[in-house]
């Protein structure tokens, strides 16, 4: 995106240069005021698609966290808490020892 915004402003500074009349200097002008819209345009997206990405996440440790503490007594594992819940899951995962994984209690 730099790279194409320092490209643009290359070339409107040379049409400026070479600019001779009012009616070019209006066109180069209006290709601007379009440039600076779609650069609005994608920022408020990419602020968008990340607030979205923060609001998805927050909410997903919420129920991961809040549904942590309620007890499974249908489960093989009998711990409760988001704590116990990773460390099962560190376990599970197979790339570390019960006696490597500290419990956080």
């Amino acid at each position: 995106m730099t790279e194409y915004l320092t490209n643009y402003m290359k070339r409107v500074q040379e049409r400026l240069e070479k600019c001779t009349d009012s009616e070019e200097l209006d066109s180069i002008l209006a290709e601007h005021m379009d440039k600076i819209a779609f650069m609005q345009h994608e920022r408020i997206v990419h602020f968008l698609v990340t607030m979205l990405f923060a609001l998805i996440l927050t909410v997903f440790i919420a129920v991961l966290v809040f549904t942590a503490n309620v007890p499974r007594s249908h489960t093989r594992y009998h711990d409760t808490g988001a704590a116990d819940v990773l460390h099962q899951a560190l376990l599970l995962s197979r790339k570390y020892r019960a006696e490597n994984v500290p419990r956080i209690r």
